[in-house]
């Protein structure tokens, strides 16, 4: 499953973070192989911030969600971006070696936790 909401402009609104809110919340807990997200950096945090302040989901559960989304072969346009994301999907699905955009994301939220539990 992949999560995208789009907003009509080039900022976000909360309506559309609760959009995502709601989606990523129904998907956490659901048998899927993947789950990724589409979003920046700074709305990827955002959503996981939300999501751990107001329904009190556990962080380790965003480790699910591969956000950024896609594999880092540097795309910049809408097909490579396209086909980046399915590049991921397929390395999920044959357990591949490919490293995903997720996979520094997972990095740094780990050290964060170590670091507040420490």
């Amino acid at each position: 499953m992949v999560v995208w909401t789009r907003t009509p402009t080039s900022s976000w609104s909360r309506a559309v973070i609760s959009t995502t809110l709601i989606a990523c919340s129904k998907c956490l807990d659901a048998p899927l192989a993947y789950i990724g997200m589409i979003g920046s950096q700074r709305r990827v945090s955002a959503v996981f911030q939300l999501l751990n302040q107001e329904q009190g989901i556990p962080p380790e559960k965003f480790s699910r969600i591969y956000a950024p989304i896609g594999l880092d072969i540097g795309a910049r346009t809408p097909a490579e971006i396209a086909v980046c994301i399915m590049a991921e999907m397929i390395n999920v699905l044959r357990s591949g070696p490919a490293r995903s955009l997720a996979a520094a994301r997972r990095v740094r939220d780990e050290q964060r936790l170590l670091r507040a539990t420490a």
